[in-house]
């Protein structure tokens, strides 16, 4: 998609998301793209292979890109995922009702396509974001230091020690296991999101979503749903809670 007309700080363009979108029969998450080497670990099995564009992910599977790699995560709602080189990947949770995925390490871009009475909720090892109809960038640089730039929407970021700060479009907020989350900051010059990729649905997926004329538009903000804590390190807890659209 092209870039929409939103400027950050920075003179930065944040790409125009999509109207929303019909939520689909059934939630299903695939492959829409990659480069490089990416593994996979489908959820149910131990066994890591190679990834296949198209190929279908339930809940539960894992992926891992290499330096030179990159995957593209497509959702029948419309939602895209983009994981970046080094980087490990689970899909959590994968329902109607929540989507919950969680980032390792390495960069992940995304762009979630609002829908009122579902949850979407991205993890990492020192925060959890639960966001709606947001367009934005975590990248996991160790598991005790991560950022979070927003190039569309708004979030309420509450840390470790109970301080919330709101974070408004174009701003980086940095978030660390000793000191908490930082005061919000312009993204720096050069930090930008990618345009939203454009992915064909599979056949099993796109049989799974009812037609445009059989589902009515969901257009009633829910509030957004409380993060839930981030288990994997008890010494911070960031909260990113996207502001209604």
């Amino acid at each position: 998609m092209a870039a929409g007309a939103a400027v950050n700080p920075t003179g930065t363009k944040a790409p125009k998301m999509g109207a929303p979108a019909k939520m689909p029969a059934v939630m299903a998450a695939y492959i829409g793209d990659m480069t490089g080497s990416v593994q996979v670990q489908l959820g149910g099995s131990d066994v890591w292979s190679l990834a296949r564009a198209q190929q279908q992910l339930p809940a539960g599977t894992q992926i891992k890109t290499m330096g030179d790699s990159s995957a593209t995560i497509g959702l029948s709602d419309g939602t895209k995922l983009r994981v970046g080189p080094n980087a490990t990947f689970k899909i959590e949770a994968l329902s109607n009702s929540k989507v919950s995925v969680f980032i390792g390490l390495g960069k992940l871009e995304a762009w979630i396509t609002k829908f009122a009475k579902r949850t979407f909720q991205t993890r990492n090892p020192v925060a959890v974001a639960s966001v709606r109809g947001t367009a934005f960038a975590m990248n996991v640089l160790s598991p005790t230091n991560a950022t979070v730039d927003l190039f569309q929407g708004g979030l309420a970021v509450t840390d470790n020690f109970g301080r919330t700060t709101a974070v408004a479009e174009g701003q980086r907020m940095e978030a660390n296991a000793a000191t908490g989350g930082s005061a919000p900051a312009p993204v720096p010059a050069g930090v930008t999101m990618a345009a939203e990729p454009v992915i064909s649905i599979p056949a099993p997926a796109a049989a799974a979503a009812p037609a445009a004329s059989d589902a009515p538009a969901d257009e009633t903000e829910a509030a957004p749903a409380k993060a839930e804590p981030v288990t994997n390190s008890p010494s911070q807890n960031i909260d990113t809670v996207s502001k209604s659209q």
